[in-house]
């Protein structure tokens, strides 16, 4: 029979070990813990970061309507934002209790409505204004009462119904922008009293305010602590409508309103509230 000599070491090993016995090698090894493939957290964070941010890249070239910069908002709040109350009544009224006001309507001359008629065109020209009011709908608010209950609103009206209206002449000089509420959404072009012309508004109204108290009803807002003088053109979205654009566009085409006199007399004709 032929003899098997030199056989190798390792073929030796492998049968001395055949029986599934583990080597002194192999627990060796089964005790080092295994190598897991883990991501580093901040790449994990960098890949959200450059995420988030080609996100933001595609929103802002698919859908560039949604928002406008900054600098072509309206800037200046109404100082009674947001309106909660109703117009330039800022806090929410109670229950039972409503807002009511006075205005001068019907009160324009052609020329105001010719004026008016080219700013509303300006205004869509720009983009989708929220509301452009109607001719017989321009007016100029005189007086909000803020929050009152009905027999209160009832002894307001008495006193303006028995007032000694009088005629006054006012004069307008500027278009200006304002966020009135209830949002930052809510933007207005009015058109701006003149310097004097407010003020004598502003006399007028505390007459009207002072025999109100006299009557024994409180003023809650002072007309003097609400919106100056002014007439409504046009309301629109303010996070998309380019405010100061449109603003530049007026102010160049008429960089002055018309220095012509309107005349007021008696709010809503005398048929209180309006």
């Amino acid at each position: 029979m032929e003899e098997l000599h030199d056989v190798p070491r390792d073929v030796e090993q492998v049968e001395e070990h055949s029986d599934d016995t583990p080597t002194e090698k192999q627990v060796f090894m089964s005790r080092i813990p295994k190598k897991r493939n883990y991501i580093p957290a901040g790449l994990v964070l960098g890949a959200f970061v450059v995420g988030a941010s080609l996100a933001a890249v595609i929103v802002w070239f698919v859908f560039p309507h949604r928002t406008k910069p900054i600098a072509e908002k309206c800037h200046t709040l109404s100082p009674t934002y947001p309106s909660a109350g109703g117009p330039d009544c800022a806090w929410q009224c109670p229950n039972n209790t409503k807002t009511r006001g006075t205005a001068f309507r019907g009160v324009f001359p052609d020329w105001y409505k010719k004026q008016f008629t080219a700013v509303s065109e300006i205004i869509k020209k720009h983009g989708k204004p929220t509301d452009i009011p109607t001719i017989p709908s321009l007016h100029i608010s005189f007086s909000y009462y803020c929050c009152y209950n009905d027999t209160a609103l009832q002894a307001i009206q008495k006193v303006l119904e028995s007032y000694d209206w009088q005629p006054h002449d006012v004069k307008f000089d500027r278009v200006e922008c304002r966020v009135d509420g209830p949002t930052d959404n809510h933007v207005s072009f009015i058109a701006m009293l003149d310097n004097a012309s407010n003020l004598k508004m502003q006399l007028w109204v505390r007459d009207v305010e002072q025999k109100i108290a006299a009557a024994g009803i409180p003023i809650h807002v002072p007309r003097a602590a609400q919106e100056r003088y002014h007439s409504t053109l046009g309301v629109v979205p303010g996070d998309t409508y380019p405010v100061q654009t449109a603003l530049q566009d007026i102010w160049e085409k008429f960089p002055a309103w018309d220095s012509t006199a309107v005349r007021v007399t008696e709010p809503c004709a005398g048929k209180f509230f309006c």
